[in-house]
């Protein structure tokens, strides 16, 4: 069975059901709930001069607008670009760095919940909200992982949870003078080091 990554849109103002589901499969190629085929296979992706037109072509199959003017970052907008600039700037690093959700969906299989225990904070604020994706909190949990190993967890209200304390992105955000650059830089300092 191949393996894929699934982004859901949802609207939380319409129901439980997905806008769209845009699927990433490890075989090679971008899918949208509702199409036999794929949009875009990845040696076409690759291809492209402009990565934002990877961005045009799936917002265009979802039937997506690209807002007119972006909106200021929230904490879960920023939540998501902190952990894109993260991986982002340890791209080239010896070990592989990567971000997997805290519950492991298997679409059919049996999911489960990874462990937070190295992050007790973390683990504490993994309490049901109203608002959870089908109920389930840990969907609001990024593992950050080095070579595998667990190394810091963001939730989607902008807070980093180490092990032995957390911290406010949103709080740090605004103190970096609203430097996304910067306040990566930090997230990398206190998270990518050995010290």
């Amino acid at each position: 069975m191949q393996q894929s990554h699934i982004l859901s849109l949802r609207d939380r103002r319409a129901g439980d059901g997905p806008v769209c589901d845009i699927n990433r499969n490890e075989g090679g190629s971008i899918h949208v709930l509702g199409q036999s085929t794929g949009i875009l296979s990845w040696t076409e992706v690759l291809a492209l001069n402009d990565p934002h037109e990877v961005i045009r072509i799936v917002e265009a199959a979802a039937g997506l607008r690209a807002p007119e003017r972006t909106p200021p970052s929230g904490r879960s907008a920023l939540t998501f670009r902190v952990i894109s600039r993260f991986l982002d700037a340890l791209l080239h690093e010896r070990h592989p760095w990567d971000a997997r959700n805290a519950f492991l969906d298997a679409s059919g299989w049996e999911s489960t919940r990874q462990s937070l225990a190295r992050f007790p904070f973390a683990e504490a604020a993994a309490t049901p909200h109203e608002d959870d994706l089908l109920g389930e909190p840990y969907y609001r949990f990024w593992i950050l992982t080095r070579n595998g190993e667990a190394r810091a967890v963001i939730d989607t209200g902008a807070n980093l949870y180490l092990s032995d304390r957390v911290l406010d992105l949103s709080e740090r955000y605004a103190l970096a003078r609203r430097s996304l650059s910067r306040l990566t830089g930090e997230v990398v300092d206190l998270v990518a080091s050995d010290g």
